[in-house]
């Protein structure tokens, strides 16, 4: 193991704080024994129900019979307090002592008594001696302990304990098994875990439960959560008793891995579900009593249990039972909860919640958050999800503190004492999962008290506690009320929903509605009938920061660029200085299922009213959020992309401390530029900017308008030729025309259609960007497009396939792209793209690429023809392509 500096101060997890050796055991507390009948009701009862004895196999002091034993030189009268039996043997005897006795007074007339009973057969093996506080076995004719434990031995995982029933259970001693002595010296390594490795694992616990209890993603994700925190919890406390190897492995006797199906397999015969019955109640009565000193937040229901079958439960623990889960360093519990959550919470059902780590790690990096023993900035995300900025924030705060030698380690110690349970705090009002409890669960495994997660609405500006809901709810309304006053935060880092609208049509919506300025029509009184969440959030953030507070949030790039969204600008720009804007790839929320163009936005609260905007930072990222990718791509893909992404935010970071320094670059966009558009690729407009290069070297430069003009030749087949069928055109990303389907008239869904004639150019008014513009060639004349296609023709038609040529160049889409309309999935119409420019070749060049794309496509086509021909040839010799032959296929073809 490696050493940590000394200087490292190391701020515990919860389950690293969790006090489970103390004050309480497995069976009671210490307080409640106090003299020998608590003793006897509060453990010694509770420790022979652990032990799987039933009321036939233990006889109590009323029925045991006193025998006359030797004390020194006295005789005296003595029985003890229980003894185990098996069919009528004695195989066990139990005395109890009151808390403040010996129990080394007690061996001499256990053992004597445990003589006489074996004077006939000798079947008692044991005595066994407590006083709660202390417990001592011996064998029957010894006055040496096989075993002594204290009272805070007795937790799940105790090696001593799990030696200890083990040895006690009914089948080893009625059998006399010696296996136990031997299970005692057996060892396991419990295996050091790379993040790739833990997450594809799991994800196949995940999908087990989710397939094998047939629950919904979100039931099987809160399951597994209360799993993997046993895990860890069981991994931590063999983490205090045992030492890893170099290598990072756990070496511990087989009898400590209690997460496990062999401890799982020891206790079936006692209960139906030992997993949820012992240890996670063990667990949920640890921390409650955290949660009760600390007034932590809950993480689980008070009452609540693992929901799944214990066959399932025992698939899981196959799964991880040969892992080591909990690292020696803090962060690693966090991190390895962040790739269980990277690996369960994907695609349409649980992905919407979780944002790219590198995106996340630039929006930290960019708030530059302050730590210094005047000041620590107030940190808010109002949709946290999982609590990644929050955790992230959390992570570079106190790295501050440790990195600043001037603090003395107790100045250390306090700063991150505060950073954890003062300054960080979160809202989230997803219910299925609920995510403000895993959000404290990664907040808790990464070292923050967990203490400000609320439970709420983050867009309540009036939060006020509901009578119907839980008492915990209410108490957790009401602490959350008092934390979310108005200019109360520095800081604010998030991600709120794309998709979430307000309605004034819901009754419940349309009262949070009423609050906000924005969903007024230019200041009057007339309301919108609804508002975005993401807009809602930048008054609701207004309200909450500081004057000089920080918003860097994640938006769609809609609310910056279209006209719809003026409104929502022109809030901005009366209430907020625009720092910096990083538009990120459209794949960027790829593993969330998510198709729209989205940006960072950087907004710095204005101090006054009079504040006037300066010239403005601006990126746009093309590795951002890229670098998060499905479980299955190879290591090296993933690593790749990682690179890419780190490389990518020092550019940005570098270049914005440029920008701060008051330094040019392509990336300083003016104040005036500001005026109507936000998003980057109008601010920065790249469209045309190798046309004085092209110039430079004597090419013609002409736009679309100059070369082509839009030819549109409308009929309504579903009206007018019914029964007529016809050809439907489709063009594929490589340019390709195509017309696989034919149709009816009346079959063509779309009212209007267009003819598409020989020499056309067709764009695709989606897939444009994709390559997907077509020449249409004499073979495809006549053929239907549908009214997401552009038809144009060149003025000089032997201008068309050198035009063709170009437009499907990499630099021309993206002027495309420019000039596109919308965020999500951007189209493309003419309107748009008339203007964009391209270079021209000379009259002879243009025509020889003309011809031989020409002459390319009819090799093409002959080659199609001679595959044709000799596929008709081999039926007629072999009938390979007959009727019969191809309902055969289709009766046997595999689902697509």
């Amino acid at each position: 193991m490696t050493k940590q500096n000394m200087d490292f101060i190391k701020r515990n997890s919860m389950l690293e704080n969790l006090d489970y050796h103390q004050d309480r055991n497995l069976y009671c507390e210490k307080k409640s024994l106090t003299n020998e009948a608590t003793v006897e009701i509060f453990f010694v009862n509770r420790l022979l129900t652990d032990l799987g004895y039933k009321d036939k196999n233990i006889k109590a002091k009323e029925s045991i019979d006193k025998v006359v034993i030797a004390k020194g030189s006295k005789k005296i009268s003595y029985k003890p307090d229980y003894i185990i039996v098996e069919k009528k043997s004695p195989l066990l005897v139990i005395d109890a002592k009151a808390p403040n006795e010996k129990i080394a007074d007690y061996i001499e007339q256990c053992a004597h008594y445990c003589l006489l009973l074996n004077r006939s057969k000798k079947s008692v093996k044991y005595f066994l001696l407590t006083n709660g506080l202390k417990t001592a076995l011996y064998k029957w004719d010894e006055d040496e302990p096989i075993f002594e434990l204290n009272f805070e031995d007795f937790y799940i995982g105790g090696t001593k304990y799990e030696q200890f029933r083990i040895l006690l259970s009914l089948n080893e001693i009625k059998n006399n098994n010696t296996e136990s002595e031997e299970e005692k010296e057996r060892t396991i390594t419990l295996k050091k875990i790379n993040k790739e490795d833990a997450q594809k694992i799991f994800k196949g616990c995940h999908k087990y439960i989710w397939n094998t209890e047939k629950r919904g993603a979100n039931s099987a994700f809160i399951e597994f959560v209360k799993l993997i925190f046993l895990k860890l919890w069981n991994d931590r406390k063999l983490h205090e008793l045992y030492k890893s190897d170099e290598d990072g492995n756990l070496k511990i006797p087989v009898t400590a891995n209690t997460f496990s199906v062999k401890w799982l397999e020891s206790r079936e015969s006692e209960m139906l579900n030992p997993m949820n019955d012992i240890q996670f109640k063990d667990l949920m009565n640890h921390i409650q009593d955290d949660i009760d000193k600390n007034k932590k937040k809950q993480i689980f229901d008070v009452d609540d249990k693992i929901n799944l079958k214990p066959t399932t439960i025992k698939g899981v623990l196959k799964k991880l039972e040969g892992f080591d889960l909990f690292g020696i360093d803090e962060d690693l519990n966090g991190r390895l909860f962040e790739t269980f959550l990277n690996a369960t919470m994907r695609g349409a059902s649980l992905g919407q919640y979780f944002t790219p780590r590198s995106i996340v790690l630039l929006g930290t990096l960019l708030a530059d958050l302050k730590v210094s023993e005047t000041h620590i900035d107030k940190v808010l995300d109002g949709s946290c999800g999982t609590g990644g900025f929050l955790i992230e924030a959390l992570t570079i705060m106190r790295n501050k503190v440790r990195e600043n030698k001037s603090y003395s380690r107790e100045t250390k110690i306090e700063l991150i004492r505060k950073i954890s349970n003062e300054n960080i705090y979160g809202i989230d009002a997803a219910k299925d999962p609920n995510l403000s409890r895993i959000a404290r669960i990664n907040m808790y495994l990464h070292g923050d008290g967990g203490s400000h997660i609320y439970f709420g609405d983050g867009l309540e500006k009036n939060i006020e506690v509901d009578k119907s809901d839980s008492r915990i709810i209410q108490i957790e309304t009401e602490d959350m009320r008092n934390f979310m006053k108005p200019n109360s935060f520095d800081v604010v880092i998030t991600n709120p929903p794309f998709s979430m609208w307000y309605e004034l049509t819901d009754e419940s919506q349309a009262k949070v509605l009423k609050k906000y300025e924005l969903i007024k029509h230019d200041g009057t009184i007339k309301l919108r009938n609804r508002l975005r969440g993401s807009a809602m959030f930048i008054e609701r953030y207004f309200d909450l920061l500081k004057p000089g507070g920080k918003l860097i949030s994640i938006i769609d790039e809609t609310v910056l660029s279209s006209a719809d969204y003026n409104y929502v600008r022109e809030f901005v720009r009366c209430n907020f200085i625009i720092r910096a804007v990083i538009s990120l790839h459209g794949d960027a929320f790829q593993m969330a299922s998510a198709r729209v163009k989205t940006a960072m936005v950087y907004l710095e609260k204005k101090k006054t009213s009079n504040d006037e905007q300066p010239a403005a930072f601006m990126y746009s990222s093309v590795y951002l959020g890229v670098d998060d990718m499905p479980v299955t791509t190879k290591p090296s893909k993933v690593m790749e992309a990682r690179k890419m992404a780190m490389k990518e935010i020092e550019t940005i970071l570098d270049n914005f401390a440029k920008y701060k320094r008051g330094e040019k670059g392509y990336w300083l966009v003016e104040p005036e530029r500001l005026d109507n558009r936000f998003d980057v690729k109008y601010c920065i407009p790249m469209q045309g900017r190798y046309v004085k290069k092209w110039k430079h070297k004597g090419f013609e430069v002409k736009s679309l308008l100059d070369v082509c003009e839009p030819r549109e030749e409308i009929i309504e087949p579903s009206k007018d030729y019914p029964n007529e069928q016809f050809r439907i055109l489709t063009i594929t990303y490589a340019g390709r025309c195509k017309t696989e389907e034919i149709r009816l008239g009346n079959e063509i869904n779309y009212k209007k259609m267009k003819v598409v004639r020989s020499g056309d150019i067709v764009f695709s008014e989606y897939n444009t960007f994709h390559g997907a513009i077509g020449f249409i060639t004499e073979d495809f004349d006549g053929a239907l497009a549908s009214g997401s296609y552009t038809v144009v023709r060149c003025f000089n038609k032997e201008d068309s396939m050198y035009l063709w040529s170009i437009l499907r160049t990499t630099e021309i889409r993206a002027d495309f792209l420019t000039s596109a309309i919308g965020m999500g999935r951007q189209t493309i119409d003419w309107e748009d793209i008339k203007g964009v420019k391209v270079p021209f070749l000379s009259d002879a060049k243009r025509k020889e690429i003309g011809k031989d794309i020409l002459n390319a496509w009819i090799a093409e086509k002959q080659a199609q023809n001679t595959v044709e021909n000799i596929n008709t040839y081999l039926h007629s010799e072999f009938d390979v392509e007959s009727e019969d032959s191809k309902v055969r296929f289709l009766a046997a073809k595999p689902p697509k």
